[in-house]
């Protein structure tokens, strides 16, 4: 699915198995998660409305390897997930962010004030479908009207009234 999905863990290789540490104790509790660095605003659960989720993968900014990343649409932004029903990875606020569509068929890229966000579809209609989703949360650009753009004064200021010289 992912461009470069191929690559597998040295961890998963059968030969391995054996130096992975198994532990069979199930009386301790696990430790308490780390606080989520997400806001609760673009936290996905059952009462937020979700606009389009599904598989897509993502490049990293570091790694620019590509992660198969579970994605929801939601009326406030874009969040992506390991998988279903875990915490948000990252949550990308849609209120300030450009959309665009690549060379590439399948990809697409979110453009916001920190990075570029670069994602790829199974195929260019899910890519547009995606893409289309995302422009109806965006909010529309707020446009000045021509008549506002005038270089007259503002009524609340009086021009300053050239000076002329006094015939003597």
């Amino acid at each position: 699915f992912c461009a470069a999905s191929k690559a597998t863990s040295h961890l998963h290789h059968p030969q391995h198995q054996h130096n992975i540490p198994t532990n069979t104790n199930t009386s301790r509790t696990p430790p308490p998660s780390p606080p989520s660095r997400t806001p609760p605003e673009h936290q996905h659960n059952a009462n937020r409305m979700s606009l389009k989720e599904g598989w897509l993968c993502k490049r990293g900014a570091i790694n620019t390897s590509w992660k198969k990343r579970y994605v929801v649409v939601t009326d406030t932004g874009l969040l992506y997930y390991r998988k279903p029903e875990t915490k948000p990875l990252g949550a990308i606020p849609l209120s300030s962010v450009v959309v665009s569509t690549s060379d590439s068929p399948r990809d697409f890229n979110l453009y916001t004030t920190k990075r570029v966000y670069v994602f790829q579809a199974g195929d260019e209609e899910q890519r547009d479908e995606w893409v289309t989703v995302i422009h109806q949360v965006i909010p529309p650009l707020r446009l000045v009207p021509p008549d506002s753009l005038s270089l007259r004064p503002s009524p609340t200021r009086s021009p300053a009234s050239p000076s002329l010289p006094s015939s003597s």
